[in-house]
């Protein structure tokens, strides 16, 4: 098993190293002066702070109303659904949809986005997580991008450094296992790109491929599964981006409340997720996790298996720019993944035991 594990680190790093040379990383000197929309679906379980939002929006310059609108999709109510009107109030692009009632047998994020599907005018639409907040100098570059390769284009954002066991937890996600698992640059090995559907990040496309879009009728429990089966069924080649400084991952403040929050959310996606997606984000998780559980067994194969993640960890580094203090971390944040990620595979394999046997 050591020895297995060893090759696949070794394949990661290799897989994560060629991802780093050939996606594109975000240049606040691009320059775009066309029409940009974004959609940001947020449901009641998201974290959404108007605040760091604003923050944001205060250094804009070159998007205004002319040119650039950003529409929140709103399901029943939010925490912060007051402060994000306030926020309207302050900057005009804003648009907020609420949806109090919609269909129960399917998903509320796509079905919100189908609702609007028809007020998007601009040139180029972006779909992004409401707790990845994009600077300016980042939208511009994500749309000059677009328009340069005329290809849906994957961002995967910067960690913000607000605490280091919050940015060791966040920089170890899936994020990182789609990129260490899969080369992006063409029609590829779809089984993979589930990740993009666990992964934080923004979406950018066309409009023309964004209307070609049916986003009615999907049961996916997220509107990234089915935008990328589209891409799978329309055989899409896509363009992954990095972005640097220009587009932050945030995260609760309390470390407590946020590791409660993933270990949530790797419960809800045990129960209502794509079990093949998550059991390959287990076994990435898993993989990382050998050398620290054998330590005492093997401790040759795990001393090399050590160094084979510190090679790693100094890649992610410099991809995601890491602080030091999050990379030494990873043995905790490791842990911590794989414990999450294992408690609701136990029970949800002790209770089909259960349901057997009765």
């Amino acid at each position: 098993m050591i020895l297995i594990s060893l090759i696949l680190m070794s394949w990661m790093i290799f897989t994560i190293v060629k991802n780093a040379i050939i996606a594109i990383q975000l240049n606040p000197k691009d320059h775009y002066k066309d029409s940009l929309e974004l959609i940001v679906p947020i449901l009641p379980e998201d974290y959404f702070n108007p605040e760091i939002w604003k923050k944001s929006f205060l250094e804009f310059q070159q998007l205004n109303v002319n040119n650039f609108r950003i529409h929140f999709l709103i399901e029943k109510h939010h925490s912060q659904s007051n402060e994000l009107e306030n926020l309207q109030k302050t900057f005009p692009f804003i648009e907020i949809h609420f949806f109090t009632t919609g269909p129960e047998n399917i998903d509320a994020a796509p079905w919100m986005i189908s609702q609007i599907k028809d007020q998007i005018k601009g040139k180029f639409v972006l779909l992004g997580d409401p707790d990845v907040i994009p600077s300016e100098k980042g939208l511009i570059s994500i749309a000059y991008n677009l328009e340069k390769f005329e290809r849906p284009l994957i961002v995967l954002p910067q960690v913000s450094q607000q605490n280091p066991i919050g940015e060791a937890l966040e920089s170890l996600g899936p994020g990182v296992a789609l990129i260490s698992l899969v080369t992006i640059k063409r029609k590829a090995k779809y089984f993979f790109y589930g990740l993009i559907g666990l992964s934080k990040s923004w979406l950018g496309m066309s409009l023309s491929q964004f209307k070609e879009i049916t986003w009615q009728n999907h049961k996916n429990f997220s509107w990234k599964d089915y935008l990328y089966k589209h891409w799978e069924y329309s055989e899409a080649k896509l363009k992954l981006a990095f972005g640097e400084k220009f587009l932050i991952k945030h995260y609760p403040e309390n470390y407590q409340l946020h590791l409660k929050s993933i270990f949530k959310y790797y419960q809800f996606l045990w129960t209502k997720g794509d079990r093949n997606t998550l059991f390959l984000y287990f076994m990435f998780q898993f993989i990382w996790f050998i050398p620290l559980a054998l330590f005492w067994v093997y401790p040759l194969w795990t001393v090399a298996g050590l160094i084979l993640i510190l090679f790693y960890r100094f890649f992610t580094k410099i991809i995601f720019q890491e602080s030091w203090i999050s990379v030494c971390m990873h043995p905790i944040s490791n842990c911590l993944h794989f414990v999450g990620l294992s408690l609701p595979l136990i029970d949800l394999l002790l209770k089909k035991k259960s349901t057997t046997k009765e």
